[in-house]
């Protein structure tokens, strides 16, 4: 299995009062038994980093469609490029608790000559408190 730290940091940019953008970057670390990262050391941990920018619409006061979250993800000693897009739903309960849907897909080139090849097909159903 793999197992990834990460520290993120980002900024939400309200364009209008149903309009907000949010750019982020990330720091992080790939380790466990197989983080699989550097093509020529698949068990080896490595550190990379990430960009990413989210776009969201208010439809209601309570529901906001995640319209698009697009990432960019790179190892700095190996080839990693993990370029993800994905969209979704939050339904904010209250002032603190929401819960939302999201569906993804990513791609991978690993630098070991075949370029991008699909990766992941993501879905997620979650809670967030926000305090």
């Amino acid at each position: 299995t793999a197992d990834y730290a990460e520290v993120n940091a980002g900024y939400k940019f309200k364009l209008n009062d149903a309009i907000t953008l949010t750019p982020s970057a990330t720091l992080g670390y790939g380790f466990g038994d197989k983080p699989d990262i550097d093509p020529d050391d698949k068990y080896g941990s490595a550190a990379y980093y990430a960009v990413s920018l989210a776009g969201d619409l208010k439809l209601t006061k309570a529901i906001t469609w995640n319209v698009f979250n697009v990432r960019y993800r790179n190892a700095f000693d190996a080839t990693w490029k993990t370029p993800k897009i994905s969209t979704g739903l939050t339904y904010k309960i209250d002032g603190e608790n929401a819960v939302y849907i999201n569906a993804g897909k990513s791609w991978k080139d690993k630098g070991d000559g075949e370029g991008y090849v699909e990766d992941k097909l993501n879905f997620a159903v979650g809670y967030k408190y926000s305090f």
